[in-house]
């Protein structure tokens, strides 16, 4: 269009010539902890984040499904992903494979975090939600970043730059470590793919998918576990 203006005289030069864009600024490189810092950020929390931070490390949940996780969602060995909470409204998922089910750990960890959130909760009827604000609403994931996670995180000596993000980099990276399938991995955090070949040909088994959160659980919780942990990969 700016050529055209050209030929045809409405404009005397290529206004966008010599235009120079801004630079192109670099993704800050995903935060790994090591395990026994993961522990440490956890336990140092304040409710809700202590809870929401387990749920994304051992359950791989994103913090906009958090937010708008409800109560008729939770099964006894499950937990259903069908929306998030995403800048002041509840929308789909993020992608069609973010749809999907999220198997409770047979350790009991995630099991314990939903349990006593429903303790600490007024609200209980089947479509409220399980973390709300005071009067029932979802939760403000920056207020809570920035009044309970980022002070934790600095307190501790922690990289600044760890968020709420980091956490699912973190659950992948358990997931890896323990020699979990991609396949298994893709679907617990419901990405849409890991590339053609696995993407279309390979599925998993749910038990499968349990030993993965399981192992992903004992990993950071391993001496408060009652049952030993297995230590043969997948």
């Amino acid at each position: 269009i700016r050529d055209r203006g050209k030929a045809w005289e409405l404009v005397r030069a290529n206004p966008a010539q010599g235009v120079r864009l801004p630079r192109k600024k670099a993704r800050k490189p995903p935060i790994v902890l090591a395990k026994q810092d993961i522990r440490r950020v956890i336990e140092g929390l304040r409710e809700p984040t202590k809870s929401i931070v387990t749920l994304m490390v051992v359950g791989s949940l994103r913090v906009g499904e958090i937010a708008a996780l409800r109560w008729e969602r939770i099964h006894p060995d499950r937990i259903e992903i069908v929306e998030r909470f995403y800048e002041g409204e509840f929308d789909d998922t993020k992608t069609d494979a973010g749809r999907r089910s999220i198997p409770l750990d047979s350790h009991g960890i995630l099991r314990g975090v939903l349990d006593a959130a429903w303790q600490r909760s007024k609200h209980r009827n089947p479509g409220d939600l399980v973390f709300t604000n005071a009067k029932g609403g979802p939760v403000n994931r920056r207020n809570l970043l920035r009044r309970q996670l980022k002070p934790t995180i600095k307190q501790l000596g922690l990289p600044a730059s760890t968020d709420f993000r980091s956490f699912r980099t973190m659950h992948s990276s358990l997931m890896s470590s323990i020699g979990v399938r991609p396949e298994v991995t893709r679907d617990n955090m419901g990405h849409a793919n890991i590339d053609v070949t696995q993407n279309v040909y390979n599925r998993t088994w749910w038990e499968e998918r349990v030993e993965a959160v399981s192992m992903a659980a004992a990993t950071v919780w391993r001496e408060f576990l009652a049952q030993p942990v297995p230590t043969t990969r997948m």
